[in-house]
This record gives structure tokens, sequence and C-alpha cells, in this order.
């Protein structure tokens, strides 16, 4: 019996210098709710059994408001908590891992931190692997501030429907601050605007009340609303969540009804027609802001200056003549009449503006003209045999400007402007001309075909015009006949009328 034990205590005393072993911890990390149960596994890989009661693993707990604290050595508890408990034994049966667990019954806060598996061998190697301990809180709080100017708004809730938080921006940008307290870990915050996803930095900040550990993070964001302006509504929220799926989503909103610090506002000029001399009264208002005459101009759709001076008759190229009057400078109301003698098509087309621009903000209003009478096309049917050289389709429309004409067809991938020319792998040379026609009655149109093809026949060719915001084609006919020289150019044809018109005089010219 006494050699028995003698062996035994050689077994326990018997170091091997230099030798050490692999630790694994199980499981890596681990997320607990309070009260919840866990066990934590450190094992360590070796057959000498004399070697790990000599050397035995340790595990400590690391928190901010404790410190270290030694748990367990081998299995003996070092810490006066009838939540824990530890164990020792062969790993699932095996005969060469040895595992060193420590429970925990019911999770409280202050387990909060890392639990640290630690084992030193013979040569004063010492290994360790962590095991990061998260105890698990939801959010407490998001609250939502808006600044607007010199007004803040707040919510801590979400938007809802039937009761939106309503205000009026007169600025073009606000201040969005989320504050987001009490989760651990620290929460994934958003913030949406109409929603679109910001880009946003945030600050995190932890923070130990007695042994609970909570964190705040702050987002602060300059939005702009540039792009919001004149819509019903814009919802402003921030969401956050914790990360995981033990947790709801949480959020806060502010419904805002953004309005521009300055508006535009011209009535409709209702039954007119090219030629027409016409006045349209406009109101441009702010709510606060003073307002200039000087700031006033008229322009074209691409936005370039077509008159800037009140008071001042002007002849533009384009536009004509025309003038436009201010009244209240120096107020929150400007009264704009504007005059133009002799509307032109480009008036119903591509339109005349009224624009205030200041260094905060600029507005812009359309001048409406609503034509009395449709705009009409005609293009008399072409004859022409395959082989006719510098055919031409004329279409007479009554609009003065020759830039809202295209031609189109299923030979091309863009239809052809005014003035242009181009070389078909198909069609050959066509061109395009066009001039206004006296008396300002409308313009005639013509695309001129180098030689006829037999494709031509099956082009399914377009006239097309723009009028205002509508837009109408008219089809091309183009029919298989004997051309007939006009103006000395023997592969110029006529129209179909022209042809029985010249008919006609050559049988009065025999009778008579």
């Amino acid at each position: 019996m006494a050699v028995v034990f003698s062996f035994l205590f050689f077994l326990v005393a018997f170091n091997k210098f230099g030798q050490s072993f692999n630790i694994t911890t199980e499981p890596l990390m681990v997320q607990a709710m309070p009260l919840e149960n866990v066990t934590l596994d450190c094992r360590i890989n070796t057959q000498d059994i004399a070697y790990i009661i000599n050397h035995p693993v340790i595990w400590n707990h690391v928190s901010g408001s404790r410190g270290v604290r030694l748990m367990s050595k081998a299995f003996y508890l070092f810490v006066n908590d009838s939540r824990f408990f530890s164990l020792f034994g062969n790993a699932n049966g095996s005969a060469t891992d040895y595992s060193f667990q420590l429970g925990i019954t019911g999770v409280k806060d202050e387990d909060d931190g890392k639990f640290v598996c630690e084992h030193t061998s013979n040569d004063s190697t010492t290994s360790k692997k962590e095991v990061p301990f998260t105890v698990f809180h939801d959010i407490e709080s998001v609250t939502l501030e808006v600044r607007i100017a010199n007004q803040t708004f707040t919510s801590n809730r979400s938007v809802q429907p039937k009761e939106p938080s309503v205000y009026e921006a007169e600025v073009r940008s606000c201040l969005v601050t989320c504050v987001v307290n009490g989760s651990n870990p620290e929460p994934d915050v958003k913030l949406r605007v109409d929603g679109v996803s910001l880009p946003v930095q945030p600050k995190v900040t932890p923070h130990v009340v007695g042994f609970r550990r909570a964190y705040e993070v702050k987002v602060v964001k300059n939005v702009s609303l540039a792009g919001h302006v004149n819509k019903s509504v814009v919802d402003v929220i921030c969401e956050a969540q914790v990360p995981g799926n033990r947790f709801k989503l949480r959020s806060a909103g502010i419904r805002l009804d953004v309005q521009p610090g300055i508006s535009a506002l011209c009535e409709n000029q209702e039954g007119t027609q090219i030629g027409d001399n016409v006045t349209i009264n406009c109101l441009i208002s702010a709510n606060r802001t003073a307002l200039y005459c000087s700031k006033v101009t008229l322009t074209n759709a691409t936005g370039n200056e077509v008159l800037t001076n009140a008071g001042v008759d002007s002849d533009n190229p384009n536009f004509g003549r025309m003038k436009f009057d201010c009244v209240g400078s120096n107020t929150t109301r400007l009264d704009v009449t504007v005059r133009v003698n002799s509307l032109r098509e480009v008036h119903f087309s591509t339109g005349l503006y009224l624009r205030y621009s200041s260094e905060e903000e600029t507005t812009t209003t359309k001048l409406n003209f609503i034509s009395k009478s449709p705009v009409t096309a005609d293009c008399p049917k072409v004859l022409a045999n395959i082989g006719a050289r510098d055919v031409t389709v004329v279409c007479d429309v009554t609009i003065l400007n020759c830039s809202s004409i295209l031609w189109e067809g299923k030979w091309q991938s863009s239809p052809l402007k005014y003035g242009e020319k181009t070389v078909d792998a198909v069609l050959g040379i066509l061109e395009t001309s066009c001039k206004v026609l006296d008396g300002n009655k409308g313009v005639r149109a013509y695309l001129k075909i180098g030689e006829v093809k037999e494709e031509i026949f099956q082009a399914n060719m377009n006239m097309v015009y723009i009028n205002g915001r509508t837009t109408v084609k008219v089809p091309i006919q183009i029919e298989k006949g004997n051309t007939i020289p006009h103006n000395g150019n023997s592969g110029t044809v006529l129209s179909e009328r022209t042809i029985i018109l010249v008919m006609l005089c050559a049988l009065l010219s025999l009778v008579f």
C-alpha cells in the first residue's frame, strides 16, 4: 500500500521541464440575458493526469466594476457566490482532453465583462483564452431632435400617420440629433429622411451604473431639405436596434411639412394664340424675408437670363418684345406684371420663366400660356421612283420654332433635328432644313432624300413636332410614282396637289 501511495505521489510531483499544452474554450463568446444559465468550458489536451493536477487551469473574471477576480482553480471555487459551480473531468469521455468548467446559474449584470481561462506550464509560460461575456439589455430610450432656424422639435416616439407632427421649414436645411440610451451592447443606429438612409458617424459613450454597463450612442447630422420642398410631408426617423434578434427595432420620428422660404406663383394666361399680346400677373412672397425687385429676372427653360431689369423694354431674338414691372421692394411681397408683345411658338413650347434669386434661396415658376387653337401640320403625299435624286418631303406646321421639328424613322437610333445631315447605311444621305413662313404663320420643314431606295417605302417615317408638353407624330407618305422636275432640280418631286394643278394648266393651254 505504501508503494502504491509513493508511486502516486511521484506522479503528482513529477515535472517535465518545458512541457506546455494547447487550451481551448467553449463557447468563444457569451451573450446572455439576466437570469439565464451559462456554462463555460476550458479544455486542455494531454494524457498526463499528474501534470494537470500539478498545473491546474484557473478561471478569472475581469470587469470594469470589480477588476480581476479569481473564480476557480482546478475544481475548487474561490468566489463566495452560490450562483457559481466548478466541475473537472474528461471532456466527452475523451482520455486526452480534460475539461475545467465554470457554471453560472442566474446571470446578473455584474457578470458582464470577460472570463479568462489561464494555464501556466513548467517553463512558466502562461497560455490564456478570453471569453467575452455580455449581459444583454434592451434600449431604454430613443430621442430625436430636429432644429430648424430658431425652432427645435423633439420626439421620442415613432411617426404616427394619423397624428403627424407638422412643422413649417423656412430654410432648406435642419440639424438632426438622435440619442439612444441604455442598451448593452451598443446599438446599431440609422438615420432616414423620406426612407433614404443617410451616412452617419455615431459617437459611442459607455457608462457603468452599479454593476451594469450601458451605452449612449449619439448621431448629429446636418440634413438638406432642398430636394424635399413642396412635398406634402417629409419624415425624419432615427432607428436603433441591439445587434442580434433578441430585441425589436426602436425608433423616433418627426414629420415635417417642408415649405419654401420664398415662393412664386403666376396666373394662367388662357385662350391665347400666336401673335397675341398678353399680360400675366405674378406674386412672389416670403414668410419673414424681405424681397427686392432687383433680384427678379425672366429666364428660358435652361435657366439663361432673358430679361434682367424691371421696367425696361427688351427685344429678345427668341422671345420677341417684352417687359416686366415689379412693385413691393423691401417687403415680404412682390407684385410682378409680365407683358409680352406678339406671342411666339416658343412661349408655348420651351416656355418663359420668372425667377427670384438671393444668396439664401432661388425659386422659379413657369409662365403658363395656354393656347386656344391646336397646332396643325400638313405633310402632302410624295411620289418618287427608285433611283430618283434629291427628293424632298415638305411639311407646313403652325408653330414658329424650327427647333421643335424632328424627323424619325426605323433606320435611325435618334431623330434628326433641324439642320442635321446624316449618311445612313440603308437609306443613304438624309438632310433636314426649316424656315419661318411669311407673316409668322408657321414654319416649313424639309427632309431631303439624296437617292430614293426600295427601303424608303418601308421606313415608317414621321415628322414630329413638340407643342408645349405634347409631342405629336405626323406620318410621312412616300409612294412609288413618276417624279416631276421642280425648280430645275430633276430629282425634286412635287406634291400630289401640285401635279394636278400642272395637268390642269396643260389642258387649259390646249383649249385656248
